[in-house]
């Protein structure tokens, strides 16, 4: 299995991402290399209370299959898989 990217302290990138404000996604984004544009369609969630709603809307139960287009940093990839869905993100 693939390591998770780390934070300078070591720790899982992805367990603060839920709680990043957007100057360190951009700052995280940087440090990727990425450069996205909205003129693209490339948002990116950051509003914990419009994923909570997204997911439950979705009405995921476990062993769902889900295509995730665009997953950007995994927000809400993660809380497809937390709700028991198999997802597929590109």
């Amino acid at each position: 299995m693939a390591s998770r990217p780390q934070d300078s302290r070591g720790a899982s990138r992805e367990k603060s991402i839920y709680f990043m404000k957007i100057q360190e996604i951009k700052t995280a984004l940087a440090e990727l290399g990425a450069k996205p544009n909205k003129h693209l369609g490339q948002h990116f969630l950051v509003d914990k209370h419009a994923l909570d709603t997204i997911v439950q809307e979705a009405e995921i139960e476990k062993g769902d299959h889900v295509l995730e287009v665009g997953p950007g940093l995994g927000v809400l990839t993660r809380r497809l898989i937390e709700a028991g869905a198999e997802v597929i993100a590109i």
